[in-house]
Formats: C-alpha cells, sequence, structure tokens
C-alpha cells in the first residue's frame, strides 16, 4: 500500500517539534465553520492532519480524503450495509475505516478530534491500541438530532444513545457547543464537557448606518424544511414594504424542493428575496450591510430548544441588531447583551410585532451593542480555552497572553 504521506513532507515533519493532531470527519471540509475555526485555533501549536470529504481552506493542513481509509472489504461491507440500511433492514450500522491505524502510525498522531459520534468506537479503538488522546468535538446532541422525525429515535436516536452511554466516559475531552447540551451530557451520561460556543472571529468591520428609508432584515443559512424560512417570510409580509427581508442559503440549497416551494411563496412579496450565497470568509462582510439579523427556531425537539447557531456570533460580528424566536441559548445572549428584540413567543406575528416598534434610532444602539459584544463573544475568546484544554492532555504548559 502507498505511504499516507509523502516522504519528503514526511521528512520535513520529523524536524518539527510540534506534536500531530488529526482531525477526523466525514465532512466536507472546506465549508464546515466549527472545523474551519478548530484548525485556525491549532495551526500555530500543532502540525494538522485531517481526513475528510474535502481538503480544508487553510493549506498548512495536511489532508487525504476520507474514503482512501477503506479497504476492498471494507468498501464492500459499507456497500452491503448501505444497501441494507436503505431498505430499512437494519436499523444502523458503524462504517469501517480499517486503513486508519496505518495513518496513525506514520503520521505519529497524538491526538485524534472526531466531530460524529460514529467515530467514537473506532476512535476509542485507536486510543486504546495507540495510547492517543481522543477529542469529541460534538456540533449538537446527537441522540436527539432527528427527534421530531417519525420512527428516528427508535433507530438512529437509539443507536447513538448508545454510542454514547458505551464511549463516552472513554474520551480525554467533549466539547459541546452551549451549556444546555453539556448540561444534559453530564445529566444522562455523567460526562463532563468544555463549553465552545460556534463564534465568529473578531471582525473590526464597522457599523454601517442605513443610508435608505427602509430597514433591511437578512437571514443567512441552510435552507431546510425543518427551519420554517415561511416563518420568516411571514414576518416580512407582516412588516410591509418599508422593510426589505433577503435570504442568503448555501449554494446547495437552491437545487432543492422546498426551496421552490418558498420562490412560489415570495412570487406575490416584493420586499423578500433570495440572494446568492457567499463564501465562508465573506458571510460578515456581505451582511454588514443589513440593519436586523433575524432567526426564527421552534423548539420542535432538544437541539432546537438549546440552539446557539453560528449566525448569531455572526450577526454580531457583523454589527447587526438581532431579532429571535424565545429560543433559550439564543434569548441569553441577546439580552445579556442588549443587542435587540426576543419575541413574547415563536409566531411570526410576535416578532414582527416587535421590530415594528422599533426605530431607526433604536436599530442603530442595538448596532453598538453588538459591536461591543464583538469584543467579547468571539472565536478568539474560546480559542484560549479550547487551546489550553487540548495542550493540558499533552502535559503542556500553557499561559493566556
Amino acid at each position: 500500500m502507498k505511504k499516507t504521506i509523502k516522504s519528503d513532507i514526511v521528512s520535513a515533519l520529523a524536524d518539527s517539534s510540534k506534536k500531530h493532531i488529526l482531525i477526523f470527519s466525514k465532512r466536507t471540509l472546506h465549508d464546515a465553520p466549527r472545523v474551519i475555526r478548530e484548525i485556525e485555533v491549532l495551526k500555530d501549536d500543532f502540525i494538522i492532519f485531517s481526513l475528510g470529504e474535502t481538503m480544508p481552506t487553510d493549506g498548512t493542513v495536511i489532508h487525504e480524503n476520507i474514503y482512501t481509509q477503506r479497504s476492498l472489504f471494507d468498501k464492500l461491507y459499507n456497500r452491503i450495509n448501505s444497501i441494507l440500511f436503505s431498505l430499512n433492514i437494519i436499523k444502523f450500522y458503524i462504517p469501517k475505516f480499517s486503513r486508519i491505524d496505518q495513518f496513525i502510525t506514520e503520521n505519529k498522531i497524538s491526538i485524534v478530534i472526531i466531530h460524529e459520534p460514529i467515530f467514537l468506537p473506532i476512535a476509542v479503538k485507536l486510543k486504546e491500541k495507540y495510547g492517543i488522546k481522543l477529542v469529541f468535538n460534538a456540533h449538537e446532541y446527537h441522540p436527539l438530532e432527528f427527534e421530531d422525525q417519525q420512527g428516528w429515535l427508535e433507530s438512529t436516536g437509539s443507536v447513538y444513545d448508545k454510542l454514547y452511554r458505551d464511549y463516552l466516559s472513554k474520551l480525554d475531552l467533549m466539547i459541546n457547543v452551549c451549556d444546555g447540551i453539556a448540561e444534559k451530557c453530564l445529566t444522562e451520561y455523567n460526562v463532563e464537557s468544555i463549553v465552545i460556543p460556534n463564534a465568529a472571529f473578531y471582525s473590526k468591520i464597522p457599523i454601517l448606518e442605513s443610508t435608505i428609508d427602509k430597514i433591511k432584515i437578512i437571514y443567512h443559512g441552510a435552507i431546510l424544511e425543518s427551519r420554517k424560512i415561511e416563518e420568516m417570510i411571514k414576518v416580512a409580509e407582516l412588516l410591509g414594504e418599508n422593510y426589505v427581508f433577503d435570504i442568503m442559503g448555501t449554494s446547495l440549497d437552491y437545487n432543492n424542493i422546498y426551496y421552490q416551494k418558498l420562490l412560489k411563496n415570495i412570487s406575490n412579496l416584493s420586499n423578500v428575496s433570495f440572494i446568492k450565497p457567499v463564501s465562508f470568509e465573506e458571510i460578515i462582510p456581505t451582511i454588514n450591510k443589513y440593519d436586523i439579523g433575524i432567526y426564527i427556531l421552534n423548539p420542535n425537539g432538544f437541539n432546537n430548544e438549546f440552539a446557539l447557531p453560528n449566525k448569531i456570533f455572526e450577526y454580531i460580528q457583523a454589527k447587526l441588531a438581532i431579532a429571535i424566536s424565545p429560543s433559550k441559548e439564543m434569548r441569553h445572549i441577546v439580552e445579556k447583551y442588549n443587542l435587540g428584540v426576543v419575541a413574547d413567543d415563536f409566531s411570526p406575528e410576535s416578532l414582527a410585532k416587535k421590530i415594528k416598534e422599533l426605530s431607526k434610532d433604536d436599530i442603530f444602539r442595538f448596532k453598538q451593542k453588538s459591536e461591543i459584544a464583538s469584543k467579547v463573544e468571539n472565536a478568539e475568546k474560546y480559542s484560549e480555552i479550547y487551546l489550553s484544554h487540548i495542550k493540558m492532555l499533552l502535559n503542556e504548559s500553557f499561559l493566556f497572553e
């Protein structure tokens, strides 16, 4: 079998005193915000390797496609089980990547960071076999990920629950995105975790004052039916012609059936538009042109009830006023820094009423509060926490600057 990394790169790495970290994920790494920020946090202190579907945007990362880690037997096993799963003959299966052992030893990996619970059995086996440190950077509370879908809790949800129950205690570090999920993991599985929200890196971009009569509102994020984009469209309809509402999804969203439904939904609304998506790096400069960042998220499950999404922090860094539904974690941030308005309930009518009560001066004051919060609620702050815990796993001292 060919070497995992070219020999000239291996020789260069051998001369480095930096420890080697592997980020192991099934995600497309070029557009995964949490992974992108994780790489930025770690790259100066460690040599970063990655296994994922696509290469990270950071050229310092040594990357391979995750599927090169499968043997012929793995491919057959995964293909057969995939078919059985699609036919509902089996409820779940753990994919095999048997070549990862060689990847770990060849590249002298000290820490493995996984991002999905399906890799817990593989990663724990690697930990026990090679003495590596193991980190699970969870993006949500996976045992209840799609609890609103019929039959999911009894199938995939029950498997995730078992994975959490069997393997979380064997981690060296568990990372969660908010306090609510961290508390849930402690209550259900007796496992403590550190909280690293999906905060954006600090941006010096200034507040942009409105120069036109209409108030401009933005939603950016995935266009998924579960997010009920139509309810935010309803807010714009209720607000009327003095408000403009733009929706910016991801590039893949614009081919889905739900998007086509939404297009029909807005055909008679002159103040609602879909705009072209931009790259991860362009999000904050693009949305900075708006006045209010909006998000309604119905609490139709545990993860939505405790959601603290990227967009809230990106609204802050873009120096926007924020208008949201009363979701617990988002509400805490908005009210803590007085960043905008929180609806009384999850209805479009309630949020539209709150927005209509705002004058332009009110919106500008909220933008000023976002500017203050941007210096506190940023990735740099949480990076220090994350980096200190990673270094402690290797018994290295770390001093906050």
